[in-house]
């Protein structure tokens, strides 16, 4: 089962890659959703999005404006 949390971008990763820290505390490591891909949507650390879980990774789904 996955569940839709938001965090905040701390570290950028090789192959569009990110850690992120979740409103939980919890550290995950996410992928950009094909979505997001397509739109050629920028993320930069810092940023507010909101990331399908599963376990310990998780697949970033959208990014919340500033």
């Amino acid at each position: 089962m996955s569940n839709n949390i938001t965090g905040i971008i701390t570290k950028t990763l090789p192959s569009l890659m990110f850690r992120v820290k979740l409103d939980s505390n919890n550290e995950i490591v996410a992928s950009v959703s094909t979505k997001l891909r397509l739109r050629r949507v920028k993320l930069l650390v810092g940023d507010r999005i909101l990331v399908r879980c599963h376990s310990n990774t998780g697949q970033i789904i959208f990014k919340y404006k500033l």
